[in-house]
This record gives structure tokens, sequence and C-alpha cells, in this order.
């Protein structure tokens, strides 16, 4: 009885080792198939079966209609009168001596050819029957204004060399500090001058520039010091002439 109890244990190893096995067997193999399955290929589609397809024609289209053609435009013929029938002139065998006699019958009626409302000329196969606008007169263009008289005013004749150039009465000392510099030269200005003897304008030509300036400011403060200039009569006038100004070099 105890070996039958002991030999129960066993069996029920032994019934699961076997169990372990088969399910071990069984997922092996479902492995195995699953490989296998990929590995094959797809199988081929079934060919499609072909259908023959005939396509209807397309119909004919209709002829485009022509165009018309476009009707000729025919310019009016103006109708000329019929040419004048000249007799021919015959140069004379011998001239007379006598003058003829002057016809004192009335002039020939106009009749449908010649001149009149036509073309001098005449055109073979006219009808006669145009007319000729009448021409108009152009009027005559008017006379052109008479030149006025102007009374010209000339002003009196006055050269440079019968006038006197005024001058200035005032004298330009440079400052301190541009002397001590020695800085010399000559600065000449273009000047305009009233018959009252006063600056109206002036403008610097040339000379050096710190010159420039001493000269400029001395223009500024001594405006009302001038000389007119002078006509050979005497008198004052307006004028405007150059006039230099020199700065010499002094030894300190």
């Amino acid at each position: 009885m105890f070996r039958d109890f002991q030999s129960r244990p066993r069996r029920s190893r032994h019934l699961l080792f076997g169990l372990a096995c088969l399910v071990s067997a069984f997922c092996l193999g479902g492995t195995v198939y699953a490989f296998s399955a990929l590995e094959r290929p797809a199988p081929a589609p079934a060919p499609e079966p072909e259908v023959e397809v005939e396509f209807a024609p397309l119909p004919d289209e209709p002829e485009p209609e022509p165009e018309p053609e476009p009707e000729p435009i025919v310019a009016p013929v103006q109708a000329m009168r019929p040419a004048a029938v000249r007799p021919t002139l015959r140069p004379p065998d011998e001239i007379p001596d006598e003058q003829p006699e002057q016809s004192q019958e009335p002039l020939r009626d106009d009749g449908p050819v010649g001149p009149t409302s036509g073309d001098t000329r005449g055109v073979p196969g006219g009808t006669g029957t145009a007319t000729a606008p009448a021409a108009t007169a152009e009027e005559p263009p008017p006379p052109p204004p008479e030149p006025t008289m102007r009374a010209e005013r000339r002003a009196p004749r006055v050269t440079t060399e019968s006038v006197r150039a005024g001058r200035p009465r005032f004298r330009c000392e440079e400052p301190a500090a541009v002397r001590e510099q020695g800085i010399a030269g000559v600065v000449l200005v273009h000047v305009q001058v009233d018959a009252a003897g006063l600056l109206q304008r002036f403008d610097l030509l040339r000379g050096h520039p710190v010159l420039q300036g001493v000269v400029r400011d001395c223009m500024r403060a001594h405006w009302r010091e001038w000389t007119p200039a002078r006509e050979p009569t005497g008198d004052a006038i307006t004028w405007q002439w150059r006039q230099p100004f020199v700065f010499r070099a002094r030894n300190l």
C-alpha cells in the first residue's frame, strides 16, 4: 500500500512531462508551418480576358460655307462735257496788206460744248451734265500794321577813359595776430559806389584768404567813407572799379 502511494507522484510527473512535450511539438510545428507559408510565392493572378473594342468612325464635318466675296467699290464717274470740235487752223499762204474788217455781228450762244462749267479740254464721250463748283474769291490778307515810331532815348555815352574813379577815405590795418604771422600781399576788390559816396556792393576777386577776411571786415565797417567817381565836368556819378588793398610785411 505504501508503494502504491509513492508511485502516483511519478506517474503524474510523467504525464505532465509528456503533455509539455506534446505542446512544444505542436508549437514548433505551427512555427515551421507559418515560415513555410510565408516563403511560398503568391499565386499568380488569373489573366483577364481580352475584349475587342471597335471605335465608331467620326461623322464627317460639313464643309464651311464660302464667305461671300465683297462687292467691288466703284467710284462714281464724274460726267464730263463732250470734247469740243476745234477747227484745224492752217497758216496762210500769204499775208494781205489790208487790215481785215471787224465783224459787228452778236456773239454766238454757247452750246453743249466748250469750256463753260466744264473742262476746258473736254472729254470724248462726255454728257455735258457735270457742273463745276463755283470758285470763291479769297479775301485778301489784312495789311500789316504801321510801325509805331518810338522815341529812342539814349543815355549819354561815358567812356572809362573820361571818368575819374573814386577812392576809399580809410586805410585797412591788419590785426596784430595777422601781423605776427608775417603775411603780405595784395587783395583786389571790385566795388560799386554811388554819387553820394556810399558803397553799394563789393566782390573779393583775389588775395590771401586771411587778408581777404581783413578787407571784408574793413569794407563793412567803412562803407560810408568813399569818394565817388566823377565825370570830366566834375559831376559825381555812380561807378564801379577795381580797388587794390596792399599789405606789407613789417619787422617786429
